[in-house]
């Protein structure tokens, strides 16, 4: 089993939020996601909406479908130190969102996040996760 970094093991007893992503304890998968056991090489620090946000024990994190047992909707990123930094591009973006409806309403702005995002994250692989998150 791999570690959890620190900072997403504060966020997880933080109950952080960042755009459709709730960061859980570990221990609470079977109350948060009672679709099925995730596998044993996964370990729930999440949700991405209704799917379960793991930490793999190769130290990827991928998102696991709560509709199709065992389905991987996409990976996330190559380990944890890009993702936490994707992250904070992320809550950015959504704050700007907030700010300025204008922003908010630019679909280049959400395109160019996602881009970036999937950069930090290790690549084209990983678009597809921040595309989910901000909707382009």
């Amino acid at each position: 089993m791999t570690q959890i970094d620190p900072k997403i093991a504060d966020w997880q007893q933080n109950k952080h939020v960042v755009g459709m992503i709730e960061f859980s304890a570990s221990a609470s998968a079977a109350d948060c996601f009672p679709y099925y056991a995730l596998p044993a090489e996964a370990t729930f620090i999440g949700l991405a909406e209704a799917d379960a946000l793991c930490l793999m024990n190769d130290g990827t994190l991928q998102v696991y479908d709560h509709e199709v047992e065992n389905r991987v909707l996409c990976p996330v990123a190559q380990n944890q130190t890009v993702f936490i930094s994707a992250l904070k591009v992320l809550e950015a973006h959504f704050g700007k969102c907030v700010a300025d409806e204008s922003y908010d309403e630019d679909e280049s702005a959400a395109v160019a996040v996602r881009q970036q995002c999937g950069e930090i994250a290790g690549g084209d692989d990983y678009a597809e996760f921040f595309s989910m998150m901000v909707g382009a």
